[in-house]
């Protein structure tokens, strides 16, 4: 009833519907861009992964990664060298 007084209030209406439509419609566009991101993220664990074990294979058993310190190997419990 009180619409039919007042026009102004029937277009307010109006916009208010194609606002939510372009809401809905920027809802399921993040929704599907993150999905799009999940699946590229789980694909690239894996391809990280293979590489890393691919790695690990071709440096074979006594290789140590280039950050791998032996002195560590070599202190005692307190921290101390074993010739100090």
């Amino acid at each position: 009833m009180l619409s039919a007084c007042n026009p102004h209030r029937q277009r307010f209406n109006a916009a208010d519907k194609v606002g939510a439509q372009e809401l809905l419609l920027a809802i399921g566009f993040l929704l599907l861009l993150s999905m799009h991101f999940s699946y590229e993220m789980s694909r690239m664990e894996k391809r990280i992964r293979a590489l890393a074990e691919e790695l690990a294979l071709l440096r074979g058993p006594g290789d140590d990664p280039p950050d791998h310190d032996r002195n560590h190997e070599e202190d005692g419990p307190a921290g101390e060298h074993p010739g100090a």
